[in-house]
């Protein structure tokens, strides 16, 4: 229990560090939303179907985030990116195996179901997802229907989200209407909402 809370406490004093630092270097202004205090945020998404950065874009849109796919809009509060060579990224989503050179600065989700981890020097927080026993996240009772796609989240280990703030064990359910997202794209998506500071009860009912 005790290196568990120091695993927890030196992955926040990471995120408050590497913000602190982004602060400084960035030319871009703050952005205060209803979940908290932003830098522009980029996150890399590498996937066949484009599922989650679709799933991303009308979420965070819906909840009034500015989102974008090129860094050139020092607007947006998102960017949601399909990887270029190169880049580093605040958050980056692996759901299929990378093959673009790219490095995440902050949290590296994971599908470990289809993609291997290696070992890297990279300082960044990996988040694995999959329906393995031993991924971080997972899902049961997950049903498909014509209209819906519902499961039910399982955090099976805590979390930091960008703020710092523990995101602990947890279930819920989650329901994502017309789309035609398998469970990965639906894992990844809702992982990445809680880590940007968004509430369980807001992922209850999706509709795209």
């Amino acid at each position: 229990m005790l290196l568990k809370t120091i695993k927890e406490q030196n992955a926040i004093n990471f995120l408050k560090l590497m913000r602190l630092k982004r602060i400084k270097e960035s030319k871009l202004f703050l952005l205060t939303k209803n979940i908290g205090v932003f830098l522009l945020i980029t996150v890399g998404i590498c996937e066949s179907d484009f599922k989650i950065t679709q799933l991303a874009n009308h979420f965070f849109a819906h909840h009034g985030f500015i989102c974008n796919n090129t860094i050139c809009d020092s607007d947006a509060d998102f960017i949601f990116d399909s990887l270029k060579k190169g880049t580093h990224y605040d958050i980056l989503i692996e759901n299929k195996t990378l093959n673009t050179p790219v490095k995440a600065n902050y949290i590296h989700l994971l599908n470990s179901d289809d993609v291997t981890l290696t070992p890297c020097t990279s300082k960044c927080i990996f988040i694995t997802y999959g329906l393995n026993s031993f991924a971080t996240v997972t899902a049961s009772s997950i049903h498909y229907d014509d209209n819906c796609l519902k499961f039910q989240y399982c955090l099976q280990r805590n979390i930091v989200n960008l703020k710092g703030a523990i995101i602990e064990c947890q279930e819920f359910p989650v329901c994502i209407y017309n789309s035609s997202s398998v469970i990965h794209s639906a894992l990844a998506f809702t992982t990445l909402a809680l880590i940007a500071g968004f509430n369980p009860p807001l992922l209850k009912d999706i509709k795209i």
